[in-house]
């Protein structure tokens, strides 16, 4: 199904939709460290004719897990990544597949994110009290 050869799943979400389903697949190859590539992947799999696309790919380095809790909901797929969580915050990638755009969240270490049909959810720490923030999904399709 993938386009990347020699290489490890080691996350990945999916969400099925009548005769479709949406796979966003974390990957790390297996090249020399110096050459070492992760790659994301959303793949959109037809259940009747079981041909695939692939409709998204990124790529991350230098990481052996960059990214963790990937998301898919509707034409939205989310992942967190590890390459900034040394700097006192999370950095969530959020995809809109189908409008092959996404946009970039930075929030405290104690955030956690959600998506929804119609929503991304967003639960953020600021002075040590919890806020929940919710965004529609309509305002992200300028993005």
């Amino acid at each position: 199904m993938s386009a990347i050869q020699h290489a490890q799943v080691f996350e990945f979400a999916a969400e099925e939709v009548k005769d479709s389903v949406t796979i966003m697949i974390c990957k790390r190859t297996f090249v020399p460290l110096e050459d070492r590539e992760n790659y994301l992947e959303i793949v959109l799999l037809n259940t009747k004719t079981h041909n695939n696309l692939l409709i998204s790919c990124a790529l991350a380095y230098a990481w052996d897990n960059p990214f963790y809790h990937p998301i898919v909901c509707g034409t939205f797929a989310a992942v967190g990544t590890n390459g900034e969580r040394h700097h006192n915050h999370h950095t969530y990638v959020i995809f809109n597949w189908r409008e092959q755009s996404h946009f970039i969240v930075k929030c405290d270490l104690l955030s956690l994110m959600e998506l929804t049909e119609q929503h991304v959810v967003l639960k953020t720490s600021l002075n040590k009290e919890d806020q929940i923030h919710v965004i529609s999904n309509g305002e992200l399709h300028a993005y």
